[in-house]
């Protein structure tokens, strides 16, 4: 977006910004049709994979669903038959917040010219049903469109209804995106007070007086725009309330989400690695795993509640992983060919892990790095007595891939 020149306006959350969407098209769509349903439901695929739904009752946003695409893929017969099948599993979660047939729903699915022959309106079961494509729903919401009647995806039609609206419903701040719009802000700053000095200047001489007035009653016309657009922002801030989801609980999820995306290990790479450096000569007896969670999950409650979710920088935010083997060689082997051996792995492990700290907790036969030990050219087997195998034991720390 920087390589294209487009500012950042802010970030929102799609289902919030859109449910009012859902009923625009709903009232526009099944006017004069009948008694007005109190729920409405609009169906679109996204280009990036996933059918969306969004669900309003009353004008309110009820629910959203966001399911995969199948291996059907995003248009044609097989999308369709998943959009039904998704369609009725969600008619079946709305009835459990008091959805009835008696109360109406409104069902708008956006699709291509392809895709409405294959939609059989009898077998959906509601009151109103209708499938527009994306140059039908964009003239209804009063925007111009051509030329996508094949299009399958909704994406352009909530990006224009944000962009007719003209402000978010509901913004959220987003710390990596503010560090995108903080330098725009700044230069927009840094104009304003370039031009209140030259008006300044331009004031200390009384030819520039009259244009000194001007810019006094400019800035007294501000103030009290200003005034009114808080009064709007206080009316409009008030309809947060009656939302069905909080602001405080979007946030207090997001942060819940991202605390378990940073603290959620895939063992997979690092097994791959760890069998690649160890070759078929070895047989792994013994393995064990731990993961070290971040401070943010530590139990601290005098901590603040950013804290406790993770939102603050930490040189590790995912914690440490640390992972200890032992591994044997067949007993025939040479006690210096496994000590051998062994320090080959070792070099191995550093190669295929280097940002791993790898090191050998306990060698063959007891054999010490640092020290020396005794014993005949030749020896086999362990240095202990006894029937306990002779192990080599390793240990690697890190962070999780």
């Amino acid at each position: 977006m920087t390589d294209a020149g487009v500012a950042i306006g802010g970030f929102g959350l799609l289902p919030v910004e859109s449910s009012a969407l859902v009923s625009e098209l709903a009232e526009k769509v099944f006017a004069g049709k009948g008694r007005k349903s109190r729920w409405a439901l609009l169906v679109g695929q996204h280009e990036t994979g996933g059918l969306r739904q969004v669900v309003v009752k009353d004008g309110n946003l009820a629910l959203t669903r966001l399911t995969p695409t199948s291996d059907a893929g995003p248009s044609g017969p097989g999308w369709v038959e998943d959009a039904v099948r998704e369609f009725k599993a969600t008619t079946n979660y709305i009835s459990r917040f008091g959805y009835s047939p008696e109360d109406g729903l409104d069902v708008v699915i956006i699709c291509g010219d392809i895709e409405k022959q294959f939609f059989k309106p009898s077998e959906m079961g509601v009151s109103h049903f209708q499938c527009l494509n994306l140059n039908e729903a964009m003239r209804h919401i009063g925007v111009k469109a051509s030329g996508n009647e094949k299009n399958n995806f909704a994406d352009a039609l909530h990006a224009a209804w944000i962009s007719k609206n003209g402000r978010l419903k509901l913004p959220v701040r987003v710390p990596s995106l503010h560090r995108v719009m903080a330098p725009r802000l700044a230069a927009g700053i840094g104009s304003l007070i370039l031009a209140l000095g030259v008006v300044g200047f331009t004031g200390l001489s009384v030819e520039s007086y009259i244009g000194y007035s001007k810019t006094q009653g400019e800035i007294a016309q501000k103030q009290n725009q200003k005034s009114l657009q808080e009064r709007e922002y206080e009316r409009e801030t008030a309809e947060f309330d009656k939302l069905p989801i909080q602001p405080a609980v979007v946030r207090s999820a997001m942060a819940v989400k991202e605390m378990l995306e940073l603290n959620t290990v895939n063992l997979a790479p690092i097994l791959a690695r760890l069998k690649a450096a160890m070759g078929g000569d070895i047989h792994l007896e013994e393995l064990s795993f731990v993961h070290e969670a971040a401070e943010a999950l530590s139990d601290n409650p005098n901590g603040s509640s950013a804290m406790r979710f993770g939102v603050m920088q930490q040189s590790n935010p995912r914690g440490t992983v640390k992972i200890s083997f032992a591994f044997s060689m067949p007993d025939n082997t040479l006690l210096e060919q496994k000590v051998k051996r062994a320090e080959q792995l070792l070099e191995g492990l550093k190669a295929q892990f280097p940002e791993y700290k790898v090191s050998i907790t306990s060698q063959f036969g007891g054999f010490s790095r640092e020290g020396s030990r005794t014993g005949g050219i030749g020896d086999v087997g362990g240095g202990g007595g006894g029937n306990a195998k002779d192990l080599a034991q390793f240990q690697m720390e890190g962070a999780p891939f």
